[in-house]
């Protein structure tokens, strides 16, 4: 019996929702998880599409595999369920002892009553009907039921017996209510939706998320020193961040998301709604939103940033960087004198590309009230760690100039300095050869940055010396040649929030070149190259975050088509001839 309801889930899970689904105001306002998605054939035209259009070779294979999926749901229920809608209930608790878990299949547009004559004349399937208006149908030989239920313009059929009474006894949920208009939109839109009661789900299984918690944190201090030999303010870290994401989940009301595929790409929308009176809601209604302007910045970086902040935010998300490199830096004069100075700035823009084709290499522009008050601030932090014993040093020979160049009519003041890579590893606890990383990052180990303030917003430059600097600033200040005028970029952003908090566009190729770049630093590994062959036309993935009205927030993340051959041919090569380090016995 349980093959039946499989086959028709697997069915349903390829499957067409409309806008207004009619089993909407069916669902039991309870219910722990919703799934939905559109019809096999249409959902296979997406698919095919996109495969296709990243790797044509997968898209043969998959054709196959659909086709005979297809031909398995026509035998079993006829062509109707091919072109149906369909939505799938899930109570997260255990099933019956060796029985299925409780799911219930909810299909459109499709005649109960011809199917029910398929499954009895069929498949030997015994209809019995329930005094509640709901059938209990049963296979030979097989003690697992299945339930069926005729609504309006819908059908349910599952093993989940109290489910498939209360669509009989309910003549119209309160669901639809926990849905507001963004959630109802990123649960309906797409190929594919899901709706998560996280409330609810926190809520019964608290007891076993607390042990869950527990084990993570003694697993992270059983293995401080595996894994990299990374321990200390990492083990730290790791334990704050993750146990941070537990306690958070307990702030969290209902998620709700789609999956979209065309031949563009595959594009994710998340909605997380948050319980109004938490700390995360509080957080989330600080966020501030912008539309990020690109016009002028160099197409061929390999990441793109936006970030509209508040000088709390961007605290957290100091204290997150720092608490990788020393656990009690907030003891230290320089970080407090650092905390004092930001909170005066008020509302941050920051605008930035990264580029690590010959070391680290990036262009920012700074939008803040006050300009120079920030350029002062950053100076004398700087300054304060010069030649300094705080945890928060890790420069040596490390040099300010105030007027250091002057460039295209704009004067930059110039920090450059050596990472102490030994005093960086000792406070992580690290192994001499995680640090490799930091070399492979920066050329050499060498930093430097020049600051400066033109038409009112603040300028600055990293690169590994001022002349490559100088190459920086040219590549990020032509607006005929900006990434904005990249048509990989305009597909890509226009599938992202028109404003957004946090914004963040990632070449496929830029990516690509930065792994192998690790990796060729780690033991044995010389030899791995980027091949020579990568794709030209650009391969962008782009994420955009905002705040919605009340109380949530909204990620979109954008793959596209273009950017699975990049990883195809550059990376899974990389990865393949990857060696592992020599072990002394």
């Amino acid at each position: 019996m349980f093959a039946q309801i499989s086959m028709w889930f697997v069915a349903a899970m390829l499957g067409q929702a409309p806008a207004d689904p009619a089993w909407l105001n069916s669902v039991p306002s309870d219910v722990d998880i919703v799934v939905r998605g559109r019809s096999v054939n249409t959902l296979q035209q997406d698919v095919i599409a996109m495969l296709k259009a990243m790797s044509p070779g997968l898209a043969e294979q998959a054709s196959p595999a659909i086709d005979q999926l297809k031909a398995q749901v026509r035998q079993t229920a006829g062509d109707e369920l091919l072109n149906a809608g369909w939505a799938g209930l899930v109570r997260a608790v255990p099933g019956k002892p060796g029985g299925p878990p409780p799911i219930t299949i909810l299909i459109e547009g499709v005649d109960y009553a011809k199917l029910l004559k398929i499954a009895v004349d069929q498949h030997g399937i015994k209809a019995e009907p329930q005094p509640d208006g709901f059938d209990k149908l049963n296979a030979p030989g097989d003690d697992n039921a299945l339930y069926g239920f005729k609504g309006a313009g819908f059908i349910a059929v599952g093993t989940d017996q109290e489910t498939i009474a209360s669509f009989a006894r309910l003549k119209e949920s309160n669901f639809p209510s926990r849905l507001t208009p963004t959630a109802r939109k990123a649960f309906l839109d797409g190929d594919l939706g899901v709706y998560v009661n996280v409330a609810q789900l926190t809520t019964r299984y608290a007891p076993q998320m607390a042990q869950a918690r527990q084990a993570m944190i003694g697993a992270f201090d059983a293995n401080a020193n595996a894994n990299n030999g990374l321990a200390g303010p990492m083990v730290q870290f790791s334990k704050d961040f993750y146990g941070k994401i537990f306690d958070s989940s307990k702030d969290a009301d209902v998620l709700t998301l789609n999956l979209d595929f065309d031949a563009d790409g595959l594009a994710l929308a998340t909605l997380l709604g948050v319980k109004p009176d938490s700390a995360l809601a509080k957080n989330i209604g600080s966020m501030q939103a912008g539309s990020p302007d690109f016009s002028s910045f160099s197409k061929d970086s390999a990441l793109w940033m936006y970030s509209n902040m508040m000088p709390d935010e961007l605290l957290r998300l100091q204290k997150l960087s720092f608490s990788m490199l020393a656990s009690d830096f907030e003891k230290s004069p320089e970080f407090k004198a650092m905390e004092e100075g930001m909170r005066k700035l008020g509302r941050l823009k920051l605008l930035t590309a990264a580029d690590y084709s010959d070391g680290m290499q990036s262009y920012s522009v700074v939008e803040v009230e006050n300009p120079q008050a920030y350029v002062d601030w950053m100076l004398k932090m700087q300054k304060s760690m010069m030649g300094s014993d705080s945890i928060m040093n890790f420069y040596k020979d490390a040099k300010i100039e105030p007027n250091a160049h002057s460039y295209k009519g704009i004067s930059y003041a110039g920090f450059t300095a050596t990472i102490d890579q030994e005093k960086m590893q000792k406070a992580m606890g690290a192994k001499p050869e995680a640090m490799e990383g930091v070399s492979a990052m920066f050329k050499d180990g060498k930093f430097a940055n020049w600051t400066g303030i033109a038409g009112g917003k603040v300028i600055q430059v990293m690169a590994p010396t001022w002349e490559r600097a100088k190459d920086v600033i040219d590549a990020n200040t032509n607006p005929e040649g900006g990434l904005a005028q990249s048509s990989a970029y305009k597909k890509v952003r226009a599938r992202l929030t028109s404003e957004a908090s946090k914004f963040i566009v990632l070449s496929a190729q830029g990516f690509t070149k930065l792994i192998v770049k690790q990796l060729q630093k780690t033991p044995n590994n010389q030899g791995i190259k980027v091949p020579d062959d990568l794709p030209a036309e650009p391969g962008l993935i782009g994420v955009s975050v905002t705040s919605r009205q009340p109380s949530a927030i909204e990620a979109r993340l954008i793959f596209s088509s273009e950017a699975f051959p990049v990883f195809q041919k550059g990376l899974v090569p990389a990865f393949q001839a990857l060696k592992p380090p020599q072990v002394n016995k």
